[in-house]
């Protein structure tokens, strides 16, 4: 005779116990997350191209002889 598994019974799987999963807080976290990364690296990409910007017209400045130190 076949031995079963200490999980079945009978050769049917025993359910876990406790709450169904909530798969739908999940999806709303991983979209609250991805929005605040997408803000994140958006502030980045404008920070980044504001510091650019200031740093070709310290260059020109400089370049032209207007630049003071």
């Amino acid at each position: 005779m076949k031995t079963l598994p200490k999980f079945a019974k009978n050769n049917k799987a025993i359910m876990p116990k406790g709450p169904e999963k909530n798969t739908k807080n999940k999806a709303l976290h991983t979209k609250l997350l991805n929005r605040k990364n997408a803000k994140i690296s958006q502030d980045k990409k404008v920070k980044t191209a504001r510091l650019k910007a200031l740093v070709t017209k310290m260059n020109q400045q400089k370049n032209s002889g207007d630049f003071k130190s």
